[in-house]
């Protein structure tokens, strides 16, 4: 009798404490990650000329984040950080000298490596359900064809409906394939011996005999062909030899993938969001029937050039595609906001909204607003790239209408959720995890939004592999902003559609130039280097610049043409030769 009562007070205090652990409880997680978007481009953060009701309710119910910092001034870096809790080039995932400042295409063999944890990848280990919508855009396959060693099924997601890759302006074009306008650039190594070639020929044909004359007709037009492919639609004889035409941008990256099949070759840009918003909305109707908890990852290819909006958006605002852009994404949040009041999921639903770095403000009116912040997408360290607006809402946890001036960064979301999570695991994978991470919780925030900070923190701001500069907070809040290296701007503040990170156009500062973002967030007056507070920092900053100088992190993969450049055979295509559905 002793031992069956004995089993069953087992039984039921096992089943008390999974009651507990269960109810302390694991929120449902939805992350709305932006692309392009500007602090100065949302309504709570002091735009009135662009209506964002939507973004604007996320600050009214949660929690404002007005000192939120991106790791990357570009695309593929900061979202690799994002992920992984790590600066971006642990992953090996920047630019370096003569590389591209991102992945380029979609059958790339770089991309995010397999042996990196995301905040994905612990969630789905302790039971989420966990899936990504939108842009990806680091990297898909691997060793073999559908792997997805680089793509969101192999870090964590257990479904995905989105892009693989980004947008990029060839997608809107209908740019033929036979053209002749790159083959006959200054500098074409073959263009100018062309005429000569076939000169050539005619002399052989009338001076030697018929047969070798043919012979070398073949060879001419057989040469020609492949020289006129590879020089018309790559540009390898050139600095920048990882670039392409339009035309291949659209066939080779214009493409929704749903798991690892194409859903749609190519993108049909005006419906784009409102097909990914709808398959979140199926997914959500899904997961709800359902005890597990959910974590959903929508990247948003809004603001990012280009932007066709659907016609019900076209119009709307006073700023052209950009504005269009931003009330079509604000839209779509919307729904996706009330799905979850729809499905009684709200309250204990923590919903992050961010951008992965600021407005791109050299490309005019495709471009936004960074606000009162100096700089923009590519252009480094400068504050109006990386700082971006956030907002989070967990109505069970956070007090609405809060706000912190606390330095946060996207980096931090993993190291943050792990503490949400209040995960018991102590294996030794997430002690590790642990260890290697960059970011900093900042959960102490989402119940108390008015703490301060209980240690110093340094945040690094690197351009490629290169450490342009770093963000210092002290422990009672006050933030200073430290430049090692910036590029050279024109009069009106910008140089060009995108900022070196090194080279003749970088000013290597012999003295860092130090800012007190407290009092000059704007960054217009460096604080003198007798000043005493500079002589304070000094030493601090040049210490973490030492420190990060000092280790060991892999080479970019981007600096590798093998692993840059397409690879015909991992190729998404859903109809070949067409690649069209």
């Amino acid at each position: 009798m002793r031992s069956i009562l004995g089993g069953i007070l087992i039984c039921l205090s096992e089943f008390l404490v999974a009651q507990t652990s269960k109810d302390i409880t694991r929120p449902n997680i939805l992350v709305l990650l932006a692309d392009d978007l500007g602090i100065g481009d949302v309504g709570c953060f002091g735009n009135s000329s662009i209506s964002t009701p939507n973004i604007d309710r996320l600050c009214n119910e949660g929690l404002k984040l007005t000192h939120h910092m991106s790791a990357s001034a570009v695309c593929t870096p900061s979202r690799a950080s994002f992920l992984t809790g790590r600066y971006p080039l642990r992953t090996g995932l920047t630019g370096d000298v003569n590389t591209p400042p991102v992945i380029v295409y979609t059958s790339a063999r770089s991309g995010l490596p397999s042996n990196e944890t995301t905040w994905a990848t612990v969630l789905q280990n302790i039971g989420y359900q966990t899936a990504a919508f939108g842009k990806w855009h680091l990297g898909w396959d691997e060793d073999w064809r559908g792997d997805q060693n680089h793509g969101p099924l192999g870090h964590g997601f257990q479904y995905f409906f989105g892009l693989p890759f980004t947008l990029v302006d060839g997608m809107e074009l209908n740019t033929p394939f036979l053209t002749y306008s790159g083959w006959r650039q200054a500098g074409n190594p073959l263009h100018d011996r062309m005429m000569a070639a076939f000169l050539a020929f005619v002399v052989v044909l009338a001076v030697y005999n018929k047969e070798f004359g043919y012979t070398m007709m073949v060879f001419i037009i057989v040469f020609f062909m492949i020289g006129w492919f590879f020089l018309e639609h790559f540009q390898f004889h050139t600095d920048t030899w990882w670039g392409r035409s339009f035309y291949m941008e659209k066939l080779l990256n214009s493409v929704v993938m749903e798991d690892r099949k194409v859903y749609e070759q190519p993108i049909d840009l005006p419906k784009l969001v409102d097909q990914l918003s709808n398959k979140t909305l199926d997914y959500l109707d899904k997961v709800h029937k359902s005890e597990d908890p959910f974590a959903i990852y929508f990247a948003f290819p809004n603001v990012h050039t280009p932007m066709v909006p659907n016609k019900r958006f076209r119009g709307k605002s006073r700023f052209g595609p950009y504005g269009d852009s931003i009330l079509e994404m604000d839209a779509a949040i919307g729904k996706i906001l009330d799905k979850l009041d729809e499905m009684d999921v709200a309250d204990n639903t923590l919903v992050y909204f961010t951008s992965d770095h600021g407005s791109h403000i050299d490309i005019g009116t495709k471009g936004g607003s960074n606000g009162i912040y100096p700089g923009g997408k590519m252009m480094c360290a400068f504050e109006g790239v990386i700082r971006v607006p956030a907002a989070i809402r967990w109505p069970k946890v956070i007090p609405k209408g809060s706000s912190s001036n606390v330095l946060t960064t996207l980096t931090d979301f993993l190291p943050t959720i792990l503490n949400v999570i209040k995960t018991a695991d102590d294996s030794q994978q997430i002690k590790d995890l642990h260890e290697k991470l960059d970011g900093k919780s900042y959960s102490q925030l989402l119940s108390n939004p008015k703490a301060i900070p209980k240690e110093t923190r340094m945040f690094r701001h690197y351009c490629g592999i290169y450490l342009h500069g770093l963000t210092h907070e002290t422990q009672d809040g006050r933030a200073f902003k430290a430049y090692f290296h910036q590029p050279r701007l024109n009069s009106q503040g910008h140089c060009g559609e995108i900022c070196p990170c090194f080279g003749p156009d970088v000013l290597n500062l012999t003295q860092p130039l130090i800012y007190d973002k407290n009092v000059d967030p704007s960054e217009q007056n460096p604080l003198p280097e007798d000043n005493e507070i500079y002589q304070t920092l000094l030493p601090l900053v040049l210490e973490e610049k030492d420190k990060a100088n000092s280790e060991w992190n892999p080479p970019s993969q981007l600096s590798s043409i093998w692993s840059t450049m397409p690879r015909p055979w991992f190729q998404p295509c859903a109809r070949f030769p067409l690649c069209r559905t």
